[in-house]
């Protein structure tokens, strides 16, 4: 089974109580609306909302995606009250005083102790208390707590001339000042409000802190507000409604030569960030630097000075929030809709509708190891028609592993069914492995459920839902491809954690066909279509998630392809081939060996009704969600395939049997098993079985036996059989012993042959499947 590292890693901090009502609560106005040039989020009803570019993760929405309508942030944990939008990261204020941020982390922009690149999801803020105010700059947001200071995170510009609070790891300052009842950021410095009085961090600080007031209120006049410009001012708000504002540029903040008492026509409802101001008759006006064309076609209403000017803009409708930065605006209303620049702009849909994508997931330790290298892009000939391009090569690479991987980057048993599918349909099939660490984990360490595997499987699953999110968005809604899903061992258990998460949404509808080989979370009855021979639960099945149980009834695509005795998913079966010591203290146990030799072995296929090649019963499981003909009796093998499809032994080895009678017994070794090998029929001897009808023999191979393929078969009292082909190799050939497993409550539909030796000459490699074994 595989291991995957995940792109985000999430840790719980501890959760900060809900603050007491307080009697100091700041003035300024929660914000409900936060954009950057390239993303943006709005505070709708209890949740929030957003769109855009989304890279990394910076909408909150579980996925890296971008989107051109808003899309609710999922995974928060409060009702939120405020937001804002900053670099490439989104922040909320919940209402019980936590602050919970997504997106990226390159600049600590999360404000979490978690050692994480980005996170699609939000995570909480490690803050000294809780908090009562939210605000923003383009690089750097802070809060107000409770208590009255404040606290701010991020090591970006405004946090330089925060000296003497240097931040801790999670990039977060210790509280500074007291009795804070307004914030105000800017770039590279901090604004406060207190009693009345404006505080700024000044811009060169020699010797610790230097708060200096730009604006002073006149005699008879209350500050009660603050705000400033991403770029160019900072205003006051006055309590009877007036303002006062200062060039924010150069070392002006700190003269008083820039200052503009009341440049707003009318009396101002909120200071706005931006150098706007929403007035109390309901329009927006901004100040305006430069001659030209105002900003958005507003109307300029007032000309300070031949270089500053008022524009009053265009009719916003009720304004509930409003947000400048630099050359655009955006505007919320009252009825959640906005009004803003296109901030992404998806690609053209391209045509999928005649495409098939095979995603396949290796299993536990298979190579690649490592993460894949974002360098190495595939070419477009390569690749579905959404990857093409340097930015579509790039997202493949986020995603999947290019073909010049070991099997494709699929693992040995889920690239064997590629090959045969490709061989065996005429469908145009893109064949990719899904990119995830595959860490080592043995079938029989699955019994203790190590952590490592845990991590991977999540990991795994992540990134699998972000691939098909992303698949959906990029071909739209008319232009669906085809999706197939195969997965071996922990890749299976990690298709099928992506079937739980996608159920119920619209990708779901991608999914064409599932195909599992040996998945630990294999079951009867939970809607998967079992086409192997197993009829005992995975050894993880406890870990089975109900979306994936509701995907395979509601979708009645998923097949699950068990062999008989494996460890990992038919784990009964496997106990009763012996003991606890033999089956899992052992590396290489019994069990173990029958998990890793799907590439070989044979079962009864419920497909075709008939023994076949395990690879082959995959590949029809794919076939069959492709609407192809089945690969049957006399149907031409891969001739790259077949010596791969048969056992390999040596003259004068040996054979490790397990097998079974297809029944239980009432006390042990009441019934025997009897084996023989074609072509001179060579008698095996009796079989015991235990109550549970299952065993293990360890079968000589003969000295002199003839080289060439030979059918081992096992037939009960009555004569029901079943069988499995070998290949026997000169004696001195470097080969290891064989597990070959067979089953005789899964009898052969072909007869066997009597005392005449009807094994036919062995055929050259890469003969049909009718020569290699027909009878």
């Amino acid at each position: 089974m595989s291991t995957i590292l995940m792109a985000l890693t999430l840790v719980a901090l501890p959760v900060i109580t809900s603050p007491s009502q307080s009697s100091a609560a700041p003035v300024g106005h929660h914000p409900a609306l936060g954009a950057t040039n390239t993303h943006a989020c709005k505070l709708v009803s209890s949740t929030v909302e957003c769109w855009g570019h989304n890279e990394l993760g910076q909408l909150g929405d579980g996925t890296v995606v971008s989107r051109n309508e808003p899309r609710p942030v999922v995974g928060l944990t409060g009702t939120p009250i405020a937001v804002v939008a900053y670099l490439d990261t989104s922040c909320a204020l919940l209402a019980d005083g936590r602050v919970q941020c997504w997106g990226s982390n390159q600049a600590k922009s999360l404000g979490t102790a978690a050692l994480i690149g980005f996170s699609s999801i939000p995570v909480d803020v490690v803050l000294a208390g809780p908090a009562t105010t939210l605000a923003a700059s383009a690089f750097s947001p802070c809060v107000v707590l409770e208590d009255g200071r404040g606290q701010c995170w991020g090591n970006r510009a405004t946090l330089p001339n925060l000296e003497g609070y240097p931040p801790n790891r999670a990039g977060v300052t210790p509280p500074f000042q007291a009795n804070i009842d307004a914030i105000a950021l800017k770039e590279d410095g901090v604004c406060l409000l207190i009693a009345g009085e404006v505080k700024c961090t000044a811009f060169v600080v020699e010797e610790g802190i230097v708060w200096r007031s730009p604006i002073v209120a006149p005699s008879g006049r209350e500050i009660v507000d603050i705000a400033i410009d991403t770029h160019s001012y900072f205003c006051v708000q006055y309590g009877d409604g007036g303002t006062e504002c200062r060039s924010t540029v150069g070392p002006y903040i700190w003269g008083s030569d820039l200052a503009t008492a009341d440049p707003f026509t009318e009396p101002v409802e909120k200071l706005l960030r931006g150098g706007c101001a929403l007035l109390v008759s309901g329009p927006v006006e901004c100040l305006v630097v430069g001659e030209g064309t105002p900003i958005l076609a507003g109307q300029v209403v007032r000309v300070i000075t031949p270089q500053l000017h008022v524009v009053r803009l265009p009719a916003q409708g009720s304004v509930a929030d409003f947000e400048r930065y630099f050359t655009f605006t955006c505007s919320l209303r009252t009825d959640g809709s906005v009004t803003c620049p296109q901030l992404y702009t998806p690609p053209p849909p391209e045509p999928c509708a005649d495409e098939v994508f095979f995603i396949g997931v290796r299993g536990s330790g298979q190579d690649p190891q490592g993460a894949n290298d974002a360098d190495e892009l595939p070419y477009d000939e390569d690749v579905p028609t959404i990857f093409r391009g340097d930015d579509g090569r790039r997202d493949f690479a986020r995603y999947f592993l290019t073909h010049d991987n070991p099997n494709r980057g699929m693992g040995a048993e889920i690239n064997g069914i590629a090959r045969l599918v490709g061989a065996h349909s005429d469908a145009e099939i893109y064949y990719m492995g899904l990119d995830y660490v595959a860490t080592r984990v043995a079938p029989e360490d699955l019994v203790n459920y190590p952590q490592d595997y845990r991590d991977s499987v999540d990991g795994g699953a992540a990134k699998l839902v972000e691939a098909l999110h992303h698949i959906a968005d990029a071909c739209g809604s008319s232009e669906q491809p085809r999706v197939i899903l195969s997965g071996y061992s922990q890749g299976a258990h990690v298709i099928q954690d992506a079937l739980a998460a996608i159920y119920g949404t619209d990708t779901a509808d991608l999914v064409t066909k599932v195909t599992l080989l040996g998945s630990p979370l294999h079951a009867t009855g939970r809607g998967d279509k079992t086409i192997g021979e197993a009829n005992t639960p995975g050894s993880l099945l406890h870990l089975r998630k109900q979306g994936a149980d509701n995907f395979a009834v509601a979708h009645g695509n998923v097949d699950s392809l068990c062999a008989f005795g494996d460890l990992v998913c038919d784990s009964g079966n496997a106990r009763a081939m012996g003991n606890a010591e033999n089956l899992f203290s052992i590396r290489n146990s019994t069990g173990a060996q029958i998990h890793t030799s799907y590439t070989r072995s044979w079962a009864h296929c419920a497909l075709v009704s008939e023994r076949q090649p395990n690879m082959y019963c995959g590949a029809n499981s794919v076939l069959s969600g492709l609407g192809e003909p089945l690969i049957g009796e006399g149907m031409e093998a891969d001739p790259a395939l077949a010596d791969d499809l048969v056992h390999q032994g040596v003259q004068g080895g040996g054979i490790t049997l397990a097998y079974g009678a297809g029944m239980a017994f009432p006390s042990p070794l009441q019934s025997w098993l009897h084996g023989r090998m074609f072509s001179d029929p060579i008698d095996l001897g009796p079989l015991p079985v235990t109550e549970d009808g299952v065993g293990i023999a360890s079968i000589a191979i003969p000295n002199d036996i003839p080289v060439g393929i030979h059918r081992l078969a096992i037939i009960d009292g009555d004569g029901r059989h079943s069988s499995q082909y070998i290949r026997i190799h000169p004696r001195g050939t470097d080969i290891p012993t064989p597990t070959i497993v067979i089953n005789v409550g899964a009898p052969d539909t072909e007869s066997l042959p009597g005392t005449e030796p009807t094994n036919p000459t062995p055929p050259a490699s890469g003969g049909s499947l009718e020569s290699l074994f027909g009878s």
